[in-house]
């Protein structure tokens, strides 16, 4: 769960500040703004990648045979790869308009992060509180990573299409408010 989480955490919390940090660039050549997010995607993604493929070798060392469902892996990878898009897309596009919202961020991703389901059995929690839980999307991706690494099933496809859908909305708006305000963050430095 943590390996998953970190790729999520430090990408969405880089992006979040990538165009400020990213002004000096902006003022001597001209860049589309989803650049700078992406890099920092890109950057933790391959860090991602190379802690993955360590924590797979640990777990064959270690006795845990791959099956069928291990091909699922790179869907759920894939699916998360979006999740952090549309989330580094949009703190990206918002936080150099109103940088007091950095905090609200941080906040909200160690909030999260404490009710993801790393350190406690999401699926013993019920009722409403468990309902609310489910509004996390990291709880169904660590769950998928879990399910396939560990207990050698299929992950839960209804679960991960929620979350890829609420991916793809929310990398359309992050990508338009992007679009949109592409001229201004340069001014904005």
């Amino acid at each position: 769960g943590l390996v998953a989480w970190k790729w999520f955490d430090t990408s969405v919390r880089m992006s979040a500040t990538s165009i400020m940090a990213g002004r000096g660039l902006m003022a001597q050549v001209y860049l589309p703004k989803v650049f700078f997010p992406a890099v920092m995607v890109a950057k933790n993604s391959v860090k991602f990648l190379v802690t993955l493929l360590l924590l797979i070798i640990f777990l064959l060392v270690y006795g845990v045979e791959p099956g069928w469902n291990w091909f699922a892996l790179p869907l759920i990878i894939f699916i998360q790869l979006l999740l952090i898009g549309a989330c580094a897309s949009l703190v990206a596009a918002v936080i150099p308009l109103w940088p007091d919202l950095q905090m609200l961020v941080n906040n909200g991703l160690m909030l999260m992060f404490f009710l993801s389901g790393i350190f406690f059995d999401t699926s013993a929690v019920g009722g409403v509180l468990g309902d609310l839980l489910d509004l996390n999307p990291m709880i169904h991706v660590i769950d998928a990573y879990r399910a396939v690494l560990l207990d050698s099933s299929w992950p839960a496809w209804s679960a991960l299409g929620v979350v890829t859908g609420f991916s793809l909305l929310g990398m359309f708006l992050g990508l338009r408010l992007l679009r949109r305000y592409d001229k201004l963050y340069p001014r904005l430095a």
